[in-house]
């Protein structure tokens, strides 16, 4: 459950949000000036809320109290003609700084999680075709002996015409099975535990 505002909380915010944006738009302030103190002001409120309440509702009296602490809607319209005053150009700059930099933290860690699951899948799929590598020597004799038993257990024994054979696997040709599919193994267990290191350092 993530937070979210009770909905006497969003009421009395919007309300607070949607004077300030008129005292802004009395003092001759553009549409997007408007907007962008608007939003990061929400924004503020939003992020505190989070860091108060967690993964909870909050009620319209937490809200009232953080909207206690903020300057009154005029005082956004008592700025300079020419612009915002440094200290509520500063105080607004803040969270959008803020929350600029923890988007950047969010993509950059969803890139990580990415490129480890990919790598993940990747060490995954090595290990098992270094697994059937190894098996392969003896599911072929395996499969060879079947093939041979059940042709032996025709009514009519071997057809005339068809030479059956049963080729043994050579030891060199076993061995090079089993040491590729080793490597094989050995190089996706490595990068598992390195998709693995990426994937905490992640979640820091």
């Amino acid at each position: 459950m993530m937070m979210e505002l009770s909905a006497e909380a969003r009421a009395r915010l919007d309300a607070y949000l949607d004077a300030v944006e008129q005292s802004l738009r009395a003092a001759g302030r553009s549409r997007e000036e408007r907007r962008g103190v608007v939003d990061d002001l929400e924004s503020q409120v939003l992020e505190t809320a989070a860091r108060q309440a967690g993964d909870g509702v909050v009620d319209s009296a937490t809200v009232e109290a953080m909207l206690a602490r903020m300057d009154p809607p005029e005082a956004y319209a008592a700025a300079e003609e020419t612009g915002m005053t440094n200290e509520v150009r500063e105080r607004t700059a803040r969270p959008m700084e803020a929350r600029g930099h923890r988007e950047r933290e969010q993509r950059t860690n969803k890139a990580y999680r990415w490129r480890s699951a990919m790598r993940s899948a990747v060490a995954i799929a090595v290990i098992l075709c270094g697994t059937f590598l190894i098996a392969w020597p003896e599911v072929s004799e395996y499969m060879e002996q079947r093939n041979l038993v059940r042709v032996a257990s025709l009514p009519n024994g071997v057809p005339q015409g068809v030479n059956f054979v049963v080729t043994e696997m050579t030891s060199e040709r076993k061995f090079g099975f089993w040491f590729t599919g080793s490597i094989a193994i050995a190089c996706g267990v490595i990068g598992g535990f390195v998709a693995f290191a990426m994937e905490r350092r992640a979640d820091r």
